[in-house]
């Protein structure tokens, strides 16, 4: 099984988020597309969470009939200082201001099988519910590092689990997939 989702220090910062006020996100954001590029901060007051998309080496069969070598994306969480900031030369950071208390912290994980023998666990999406709204941080397809971004009264992914189900399948290539999603409260 190719093993995509967020280890186990990472899941315990998110789950410390509970409680914390929501001060503000950050990151190189592009609100015609509701998407960050790769970095979104939860500045928390004291510190801030950084939530970073990048690439993993993976092997797997995918639509061919032997194992090669290619890449999945996957999230990786840290803790950070608030004045420390790793964003790439020539980003156009902006922060949107919140100032919300978080009651919760939730995990979209998502099981990804194909009949050529894949079997992908990757955490999908990170979702932070206030009082005031529910932020919802996705991946759409497995080799994107863009993070999209749904402010909304439930939780809102940018693939659902049909639209998951046909990216991840080809019937030119007999590749037949199946996506069971599970929502982890941390």
């Amino acid at each position: 099984m190719i093993d995509l989702t967020i280890d186990k220090n990472g899941l315990d910062i998110l789950a410390s988020m509970k409680g914390k006020t929501l001060k503000s996100l950050e990151g190189e954001y592009f609100q015609k597309w509701h998407r960050f590029s790769e970095i979104v901060r939860f500045n928390l007051g004291q510190f801030s969470v950084e939530v970073f998309c990048d690439y993993v080496a993976v092997k797997w069969f995918w639509n061919t009939d032997n194992l090669f070598d290619d890449e999945g994306s996957a999230f990786f969480v840290s803790k950070e200082p608030l004045n420390r900031h790793n964003y790439p030369e020539g980003w156009q950071v902006v922060q949107l201001l919140k100032d919300e208390k978080i009651s919760e912290v939730i995990i979209v994980r998502d099981l990804v099988k194909n009949n050529h023998g894949d079997e992908i666990l990757r955490d999908s999406g990170i979702v932070l519910r206030t009082n005031e709204s529910v932020y919802t941080f996705s991946m759409g397809s497995i080799g994107s590092t863009t993070i999209f971004f749904n402010d909304s009264d439930k939780i809102d992914m940018v693939s659902s689990v049909r639209e998951m189900t046909k990216y991840c399948s080809d019937p030119d290539h007999d590749l037949k997939a199946t996506v069971k999603r599970d929502y982890i409260f941390l």
